[in-house]
């Protein structure tokens, strides 16, 4: 897992709130669409790393004492590599 910050480059890409959903047009020009927990994870993760961005979405959760920590941690590096993949951030040096 990488140690580095992450750094929200929102203001790159066009995006608009649709429902509970974020629409966000990325570098390649395809639109993608998060869901809740996506866009949560997007808007909240500037200058955050994976371990205080798994807190603040535990902190967040209404049933949080059902979550295990570490699988919350496990999907947000999944939906973490997969924003940086499209280009929606970029992880930078401490």
């Amino acid at each position: 897992m990488r140690e580095k910050l992450i750094k929200n480059i929102s203001l790159k890409f066009p995006h608009q709130v649709h429902e509970d959903n974020l629409i966000i047009l990325g570098r390649d020009g395809e639109l993608s669409v998060l869901n809740n927990t996506s866009k949560f994870l997007y808007e909240n993760c500037d200058n955050e790393s994976i371990h205080s961005l798994t807190r603040c979405l535990i902190d967040a959760c209404i049933e949080k004492e059902d979550l295990d920590e570490k699988m919350v941690e496990m999907d947000i590096v999944k939906a973490i590599t997969e924003f940086e993949k499209r280009g929606f951030i970029a992880f930078q040096n401490k």
